[in-house]
């Protein structure tokens, strides 16, 4: 949040995800999307950044990229 303004990455448009620890001000997770926008995260220090970022790649796993198609694949031998 900045300036009034709120923006957002969904998760299907995430193509970079840059994390590292910057001395006073914490970890920091840097995302970036398929139009090149960044956000910028800065986690206090001791509030484990390292747990926001795991999460995040998990999420990040979990999506569908937009436009794909989902296969069913109960009715297949494909596993």
């Amino acid at each position: 949040h900045r300036e009034g303004l709120t923006r957002a990455i969904a998760l299907e448009d995430i193509s970079e995800v840059d994390f590292r620890a910057e001395g006073l001000v914490g970890d920091v997770i840097e995302v970036v999307d398929s139009n090149g926008d960044a956000l910028r995260f800065e986690i206090a220090p001791l509030n484990d950044g390292a747990a926001f970022f795991r999460a995040l790649e998990r999420a990040r796993e979990r999506a569908t990229p937009r436009g794909a198609i989902e296969i069913d694949r109960g009715d297949t031998d494909v596993p």
